[in-house]
């Protein structure tokens, strides 16, 4: 319990450091406009990366959960050590990857 409270007070005080470096980030003043241009051209080389990504992480995303379903729900074998049907397992085990990788996707937005 105490690593897990230490653990926790941990991720508490980064994000509080980040929070206050954020918030000093954005109070100073942008003061060259040529900077603002780079800027600006940073941020929209970031935001089409991004987009790649995503669509590749869709594209893949959608392989593997193909993959796994074909994996678990059509080709597993029904034994007396399996207490989940093959194709329900298979059915929660793709939905699952499928909800894993819209995070991974949601989290670079």
């Amino acid at each position: 319990m105490t690593e897990l409270a230490l653990i926790l007070s941990g991720g508490l005080i980064g994000l509080a450091f980040a929070a206050y470096l954020a918030r000093w980030v954005v109070a100073r003043p942008a003061v060259e406009p040529e900077m603002q241009r780079v800027a600006a051209l940073i941020q929209g080389v970031a935001e089409a990366y991004f987009r790649r990504q995503s669509s590749v992480i869709a594209a893949v995303s959608a392989m593997l959960g193909g993959a796994i379903f074909l994996a678990y729900g059509l080709l597993r074998r029904a034994g007396e050590n399996n207490p989940v049907p093959a194709l329900e397992l298979g059915v929660w085990l793709t939905l699952s990857f499928a909800v894993g990788a819209a995070s991974a996707v949601a989290t670079g937005r």
